[in-house]
């Protein structure tokens, strides 16, 4: 059967600066509204850290404007929130930690990686 696939749409491979800055926008937004409950503030502080780091993922392959400016901008909101991520998987911490300190064996390693995974479509 034909399915037509938006270029907006949550299922497409195609690298979209929109989507990735309106998970941000979400998660910032649920970040803010659970200041008051500490359990809450934790699980949505590491969703933040996730966006954060998919941002700088986007900004470290695609050339953008100040995009030296915005990757700092995204590490300080990083190293703000970076007390309260313990849901964080330190896999993930490891992933920020390479992309940062040596961004250009990341991007290498980071195609090789995209070229054999399998894409998730089930989700």
């Amino acid at each position: 059967y034909l399915y037509y696939e938006r270029e907006e749409s949550s299922s497409t491979r195609i690298h979209n600066k929109k989507k990735v800055i309106d998970s941000l926008k979400v998660a910032e937004y649920i970040f803010e509204g659970s200041k008051n409950n500490k359990h809450l503030n934790v699980i949505a502080a590491g969703k933040l850290f996730y966006a954060l780091t998919n941002l700088y993922r986007h900004y470290l392959f695609f050339a953008v404007p100040d995009q030296k400016f915005m990757m700092r901008l995204l590490y300080s909101k990083l190293k703000e929130i970076y007390p309260l991520c313990s849901n964080v998987r330190l896999k993930y911490k490891m992933n920020f930690w390479f992309m940062r300190t040596a961004p250009n064996i990341y991007k290498y390693l980071y195609r090789v990686y995209d070229s054999l995974r399998k894409p998730n479509w089930d989700v």
